[in-house]
């Protein structure tokens, strides 16, 4: 993003107006000539913000909240806004002016396309090329890419798709199944086309583009080249390739100019380029900290590093913690609930983009599930109580099929989605016990943990330990970090020796097979319970 507190836009003998952003826990300031739109000077700072129609006024989502110097809506701009939003002061940033000094906050949002911003100091500067550079994170469910200032280091634009592949699969066995039945080049096409169109609207000229560095799990990465994946498929699981190389992207159907794509090397077919690239990125593999670095999603990654070494797993937590599978679930994108608090006696919630509730995403499930057994609104088992509680006005229907209705809000959860968290709980908290059981140790022995993903990024790490998706101490030392596995292909593309590096870190993490492992089946029945 630009410099706070410095000027944008100067023209001489033009006086300048303090615009004040607030994201999230960040403030700054930042001087710029007006009259401007809102949207032009969010562009021009590189702030994290999306704007799913460019800022060209069609799709009425690029929701920020001004109070301050700024225009009167226009009539376009009450076609997407209600009047009590804009009387809650919230403004589309393709049609607002600044007018004078002002405040804008600008909602944080949730999902897989978050890149954190730290690298480009944490580095030194050896880069593929001189000019631009392409990251993807190829995920089951997201396909995000960033594309970085070679010279810089900076994030110039990101760009984030839903990947094409989901009418296939949510998990990646049903995908892979998929290919095998003969459509594994429709799949490759699918992705390609998704990768392209995310490249056009990082960098019109791909020319410019001198290199791709690609992360993603496993099967993504088979899918993505176009390698029959009859390897990972079915038992024992031995994948045939750990890729590690580059390709040229005009073989697999990418367009871009004459750039190198680079396949970032994996562990096992269940630990994929996304954990190696995400370790890079993270640093726990040389910080001398007994760590956990965790990637809950459709197919969660847990790390562990401990001694100088290197301990990783696969577990399938299932798409409940990115919305899918829920009833009334959705992804991170505006009117998503994201977020719900109790202060010991009312219910409140947020949403992504301070829009109406029309659903609820992974983070926000996490604290519902929380506030619900802080309130007696469920049992340990999982059970939505009819009675018993204070709440009984928002829960429908019989005890054990119930549903639960989230204060102020439409919003209902059924007691098959406090099931699916419970599934997915007890996969990535088994998990974690397992890979900590591998080593020796045990939970209290964990002295900080990286939450990694947009989901990661969101969710309330004091929620996750209250329901027991996070089996570890309460005062941990915890860490969000956004986007890791997007942010260590980054970090490749500024370093290329981290190229070569990253394939020998990927030969040296052991990985814990958990579907054949007696201690995991264990673990799983005792954490479904909250």
């Amino acid at each position: 993003m630009g410099i706070p507190g410095t000027p944008i836009f100067s023209m001489p003998g033009v006086r300048l107006v303090q615009v004040k952003f607030i994201c999230g826990a960040r403030e700054f300031n930042i001087e710029t000539d007006h009259p401007v739109l809102v949207s032009d000077i969010i562009k021009k700072a590189r702030l994290d913000f999306s704007m799913p129609c460019g800022g060209r006024g069609k799709c009425g989502k690029c929701r920020v909240r001004v109070t301050g110097g700024v225009s009167e809506p226009t009539g376009t701009e009450l076609a997407f806004l209600t009047r009590e939003e804009i009387n809650k002061g919230i403004r589309l940033a393709c049609m607002t002016t600044v007018t004078g000094n002002a405040a804008i906050d600008i909602p944080q949002e949730s999902g897989g396309d978050i890149l954190s911003d730290f690298f480009a100091e944490d580095i030194t500067l050896d880069p593929v090329g001189k000019n631009y550079g392409v990251a993807l994170d190829i995920g089951t469910t997201t396909v995000a890419g960033y594309l970085i200032d070679l010279s810089s280091g900076k994030v110039l634009e990101k760009c984030v798709r839903m990947n094409p592949q989901r009418p296939y699969g949510a998990d990646v066995i049903s995908r892979i199944n998929f290919a095998l039945d003969g459509n594994l080049r429709h799949l490759q096409s699918l992705t390609a086309d998704c990768i392209n169109g995310i490249i056009g609207e990082l960098c019109p000229d791909r020319d410019m583009i001198d290199c791709i560095c690609a992360a993603g799990n496993t099967a993504m990465l088979y899918l993505l080249s176009g390698r029959d994946p009859s390897s990972i498929s079915a038992a024992p699981f031995k994948a045939d390739s750990s890729f590690g190389e580059y390709i040229s992207p005009a073989d697999i159907g990418i367009n871009c100019g004459n750039a190198e794509m680079y396949l970032i090397s994996t562990v096992s077919a269940f630990v994929g380029a996304d954990t190696v690239a995400a370790v890079i990125s993270s640093g726990i593999y040389k910080s001398g900290d007994t760590s956990l670095l965790i990637d809950i999603g459709t197919n969660g990654e847990i790390v562990l590093a401990h001694s100088g070494r290197l301990y990783a797993c696969s577990a399938a937590a299932g798409p409940a913690f990115e919305g899918a599978g829920l009833s009334m679930g959705m992804t991170a994108v505006d009117g998503a609930i994201k977020s719900v608090n109790c202060d010991g006696k009312a219910i409140s919630f947020t949403t992504v983009g301070n829009a109406p509730a029309k659903g609820i995403c992974g983070s926000g499930i996490i604290d519902a599930a929380a506030v619900m057994l802080q309130l007696g609104i469920m049992d340990n088992t999982g059970l939505i109580k009819t009675s018993g509680h204070d709440f009984t006005d928002f829960v429908s229907g019989e005890e054990g099929s119930a549903e639960f209705i989230i204060p102020g809000s439409d919003i209902k959860i059924a007691q098959a989605d406090i099931r699916n968290i419970q599934l997915g709980k007890a996969a990535a908290a088994a998990g974690i016990k397992t890979l900590l059981h591998a080593a020796g140790l045990s939970c209290p022995n964990v002295s900080s943990v990286y939450l990694a993903g947009g989901f990661g990024n969101y969710m309330n790490a004091d929620s996750a330990v209250s329901i027991g998706l996070l089996p570890l101490k309460k005062d941990i030392k915890k860490y969000s970090i956004g986007n890791a596995a997007a942010c260590g292909a980054a970090l490749m593309l500024l370093n290329k020796s981290l190229f070569d590096y990253s394939g020998s870190l990927a030969g040296k993490v052991e990985t814990v097979e958990l579907s054949t492992d007696p201690y995991f089946a264990d673990e799983f029945i005792k954490n479904m319970t909250f």
